[in-house]
């Protein structure tokens, strides 16, 4: 852990002045947020001239504080998390409790980095729900919280609905990829859109334009990180010492002197008034939420959601899917393609998906799908030979679905095959599921019956070893009986798109709820 020692000591020393008249031999330590430890640093070496003790400044996430409740670790004295909401969290997940001496220190809005040429997001929904959205843990991030909040007061102020707030954070949960450069970094070279703070792109300055990448906020609102000064110590007889050294950062923390270190790094005071110039995005709306409990309920939902996913996905290729779509100017398979390509983009590269098209075109065919890709992790490398990777096969087997049009839907086989094939790879640190997508019902001539498919169905499952059937039907003539028994028998879910526009968000809703436990 990086630590900024505020020799404070070495001053009294240099100027005269009493080394430590509080009656304390012990430094208080004071935990900052990384992203404004040098500010906080600076305001400890500036109101050090009472002559009381000294204080040490270590750069500390969240996630670093919750890890040293976990390992039974010693908590610092003074806390400055990026939110009260953070601190909340770890008071109550600890049972200690903890003080706050000044509500906000500075303030800076949680906002987008885009890309030049990326369309404008009307909502914090929106924003977390497209594919390619960079965000930081969200464990670990106030950033990330900040992000989730506003798309929670969204949803409070009626603007979304709780289905969409779920929805968004499964795909932005399973379209995570690692990297170890910054956000904003990583953004200049692959394009999109990246949730960092004002703060941090006003540092940036001149290099935003260089790197083509501009700052946007929803028409809804931002959620500010407040950065409150909290008192953490739990040592009775170190309180109120500590007391004094907050209330005298606190004090200080009002000063002009302080509003110009804020300034010269790109935050805001605590009045949240707009940056100078044209350095921020100026005044924005305040989105808050109401009820705090719902970002612990979010961050729970994220990191079920963030599991890598084991998952075979059966796209139903009987004549019917070659019917035009008249308002699309393509097939229902056309259709399909290009929702599965773009969906691909929901997961994580930790995932393993296979591809199957399923039908009784040919009589000849020993079994009533054809694997267009078998189950694989998708950064893997390609099964193809040529550079690329796994995903790029299963995108290019999606590409080739058109290709196996034509005869009736056996679904009831095909799901069968299927279930047995993810036992054979089932994994254990992941969600195993089987992703059914039909336009019709189970319509073949040969075919076993619905009571003994249930029947097997329900043999071959084992409570150790969970999988779960997601169906999702197609446009109107879909049967959305047969469909939801199957994902009933399963502890899976259920969806139906009446129309081609809603097909995304109902993949989308589909990968939200496999994410659920059984």
């Amino acid at each position: 852990m990086a630590i900024v020692i505020i020799a404070v000591a070495l001053y009294r020393v240099a100027t005269g002045k009493p080394l430590l008249p509080c009656g304390s031999s012990d430094p208080v330590t004071l935990a900052a947020d990384p992203s404004i430890s040098e500010e906080i640093g600076q305001l400890v070496a500036d109101a050090g001239d009472d002559g009381c003790m000294s204080i040490e400044v270590e750069s500390t996430s969240t996630g670093a504080m919750l890890r040293r409740l976990a390992d039974r670790e010693e908590l610092p004295d003074l806390w400055v998390p990026t939110s009260s909401v953070q601190s909340d969290r770890v008071s109550r997940d600890s049972q200690l409790p903890f003080e706050t001496v000044l509500n906000s220190v500075a303030s800076t809005p949680v906002v987008l980095a885009v890309k030049n040429g990326e369309p404008s997001v009307r909502s914090w929904t929106e924003a977390l729900g497209t594919p390619g959205t960079i965000v930081d843990d969200v464990a670990d991030s106030g950033v990330a919280d900040g992000a989730m909040l506003a798309a929670a007061a969204e949803r409070e102020k009626g603007l979304v609905s709780t289905e969409q707030v779920q929805q968004s954070l499964a795909v932005l949960a399973q379209g995570q990829r690692p990297s170890n450069e910054g956000l904003v970094d990583q953004l200049a070279k692959t394009g999109g859109v990246a949730v960092v703070t004002e703060q941090e792109l006003a540092a940036r300055g001149e290099q935003n334009e260089a790197d083509g990448i501009h700052t946007q906020v929803p028409g809804t609102g931002a959620n500010y990180l407040s950065y409150p000064l909290v008192v953490s110590a739990q040592d009775p007889g170190r309180r109120d010492d500590v007391r004094k050294a907050a209330q005298n950062l606190a004090d200080k923390a009002t000063d002009e002197e302080f509003a110009n270190t804020l300034a010269e790094s790109g935050f805001r005071t605590a009045d949240r008034a707009p940056l100078d110039g044209e350095a921020g995005v100026g005044e924005t709306e305040r989105l808050v939420v109401r009820d705090s409990g719902v970002l612990d309920e979010a961050v729970r939902e994220w990191r079920l959601m963030s599991m890598p996913t084991n998952s075979l996905a059966l796209v139903d290729s009987s004549g019917s899917m070659g019917l035009e779509v008249p308002s699309l100017g393509t097939t229902r398979m056309g259709m399909m393609v290009q929702t599965l390509t773009r969906g691909v983009e929901y997961f994580s590269g930790s995932s393993a998906l296979g591809l199957w098209a399923f039908n009784a075109a040919d009589p000849t065919r020993t079994e009533p799908y054809v694997e267009i890709q078998p189950l694989g992790r998708l950064s893997g490398p390609s099964a193809s030979g040529v550079q690329g990777t796994y995903r790029d096969d299963l995108v290019s087997g999606l590409a080739s679905l058109p290709e196996h049009v034509g005869g009736a839907t056996e679904l009831y086989s095909t799901v069968l095959s299927a279930y047995r094939s993810v036992l054979d790879s089932y994994d254990p640190n992941a969600i195993n599921t089987i992703m059914v997508f039909s336009d019709g019902a189970n319509d073949a001539a040969e075919t076993i019956g619905r009571d003994q498919f249930f029947a097997q169905l329900r043999e071959m499952q084992d409570p150790q070893r969970p999988v779960k059937v997601v169906t999702i039907g197609v446009l109107d003539d879909v049967d959305p009986t047969v469909l939801a028994e199957i994902a009933d028998a399963t502890g899976g879910s259920s969806h139906i798109s009446r129309t081609p526009e809603e097909i995304p968000q109902v993949f989308a809703a589909a990968i939200a709820d496999r994410s659920t436990p059984t």
